[in-house]
């Protein structure tokens, strides 16, 4: 009964719809409460309050607030585990059925974007929006949002198109409707791959339109801030989207799109790629530490507020507490592996090198890498509050130059990526690369960008590469995967196969 009834939860129990005005709702980080439908939905208020439900799922620590970020690097070759305090352990072993598990965040988010895409696309109901453009901006949220959670969920679950073992094609449950109650849930299929991406790309392509319409009137022209879905983040959206979907001249067009149009404010919605003095100083003067992480480089981040959080909460589940030893009473688990810290040393200069600490050895004989990304500077008093950066600038540089290393244009991916090298204080690779090293040079380089942010796992998985690994915790070998290795998929649910006879597991579980 529970797993039936997270479906129709986030129908049910309408959020984050508290005591302020509508523009506090539309322009704040988000407001809370909580209404049945009926009532939630009676005006524009309830409507942008079910938007900031989705938003606010995000930062959960089941998703972004930590298991999104630290699961993959666990699952591939960035992290160590200092001390067992069972979290992340079975992800570090790669043990069949430990992965990175959002499946039942995503299909909460997705239901608060259903339901209210549905109440927006009803032109006729009289519900008051007060007017066209807020209709077509929540639109676009709720479309950005949904976008955002099913590539997520596909990137866990499916191969990319195009990359399939074994002929495997089938990712995850494709919902575009709201379960409203038991008779909405069903017994429905796995989509493919191109199924679902095609119609993920097609969602993007629309809220991109749509923002940039709503950007182009006189009264409504800016899309304030970062934490709040804008033109700029869904373009830098698409253009992951479509890297994985392997439209790679259309990503690295979509990418150079999203350079250029992004404002360089971030209370405009957009953001610019970081100097090498802005990056890095020291391991406590960098682009994460500040109370809005990351803001000069953020195209999307989560706006987590110190009410969300106890100190408890923080010091047992947060990134700064799980990370970094900042944390009163933290936990402190989970560093930088060997050859990460190799990779960031193999060039003099490299500013991110900034971001390593060395805190000696740790009691399981581990060489503590402290990572200074998370470092809490919100509110150490709380547990090490921070915001999360989801999509950056720089992520854009990359696909770009990805794009235009896979579709041909290699002197154009060899002109960007030297741009990106030197922004992090690096020269520039040689003008008579192959296709091949340019290639490995940008994986090199979001490996050293984006480590303990989520990347490096899915970005093995995509280039169809192993995984090595140094010995477990407890001293045991750990062989790590092969690149055809069923691990790479994670195990679908036992509980949501046994609910529906129409779904399938993943090969290999």
């Amino acid at each position: 009964m529970k797993n039936i009834t997270k479906y129709i939860y986030a129908g049910l129990t309408l959020m984050t719809l508290g005591l302020f005005s509508c523009n506090q709702q539309l322009d704040g980080p988000y407001p809370r409460a909580s209404l049945i439908p009926s009532v939630a939905l009676s005006d524009s208020s309830g409507h942008i309050g079910l938007l900031m439900s989705s938003y606010r799922r995000l930062h959960e620590f089941g998703y972004y607030g930590q298991t999104m970020l630290l699961a993959p690097e666990a699952l591939a070759d960035n992290a160590v585990i200092f001390r067992n305090t069972n979290r992340y352990i079975s992800e570090f072993a790669n043990t069949a059925g430990a992965h990175v598990d959002i499946w039942d965040d995503v299909y909460r988010i997705t239901n608060d974007c259903n339901y209210l895409l549905e109440e927006l696309n009803d032109q006729s109901s009289a519900i008051q929006l007060g007017s066209q453009w807020l209709r077509n901006r929540l639109t676009a949220e709720a479309l950005f949002v949904r976008s955002l959670v099913y590539h997520d969920l596909c990137k866990i679950y499916g191969y990319e198109p195009g990359k399939e073992k074994g002929g495997w094609n089938k990712t995850v449950v494709f919902r575009l409707k709201a379960t409203k109650n038991f008779t909405d849930i069903g017994t429905p299929t796995r989509a493919t791959n191109t199924e679902i991406y095609t119609q993920i790309e097609a969602d993007l392509i629309k809220a991109v339109s749509l923002f940039d319409a709503i950007s182009a009137t006189s009264t409504y022209k800016i899309i304030p801030q970062n934490f709040r879905a804008n033109a700029s983040s869904a373009r830098a959206l698409l253009a992951r989207v479509q890297l994985y979907m392997g439209k790679n001249a259309e990503a690295a067009a979509t990418a150079d799109a999203t350079i250029a149009g992004a404002p360089a404010s971030a209370t405009l919605g957009g953001a610019v790629l970081a100097t090498p003095a802005q990056y890095a100083t020291s391991a406590t003067v960098n682009l994460f530490a500040n109370t809005t992480n990351a803001t000069l480089e953020s195209l999307f981040e989560l706006s987590i507020q110190t009410t969300d959080w106890s100190t408890v909460d923080g010091a047992n589940n947060g990134m700064c507490s799980l990370t970094t030893d900042l944390v009163t009473n933290g936990q402190f688990i989970i560093g930088a592996s060997q050859s990460l810290v190799d990779e960031l040393n193999a060039e003099a200069g490299d500013v991110r090198q900034r971001l390593i600490v060395d805190k000696g050895i740790s009691p399981t004989g581990f060489k503590q890498w402290m990572v200074s990304k998370w470092r809490g500077d919100k509110s150490i008093a709380v547990g090490g509050l921070e915001n999360i950066p989801v999509i950056r600038m720089s992520e854009m540089y990359l696909i770009s130059a990805e794009g235009k290393a896979r579709s041909g244009n290699l002197a154009g991916a060899i002109t960007t990526l030297n741009t990106f090298r030197a922004a992090r204080g690096l020269g520039t690779i040689n003008a008579a690369s192959t296709s091949a090293q340019v290639l490995d040079a940008i994986l090199k380089e979001n490996r050293k960008e984006f480590f303990f942010e989520g990347h490096r796992f899915f970005d093995l998985k995509r280039y169809q590469l192993g995984i090595t690994k140094v010995n477990n915790p407890d001293g045991s070998a750990n062989p790590g995967l092969n690149a055809d290795d069923y691990r790479f998929l994670a195990r679908v649910p036992t509980n949501e196969i046994q609910l529906n006879p129409n779904l399938v597991q993943n090969p290999g579980y």
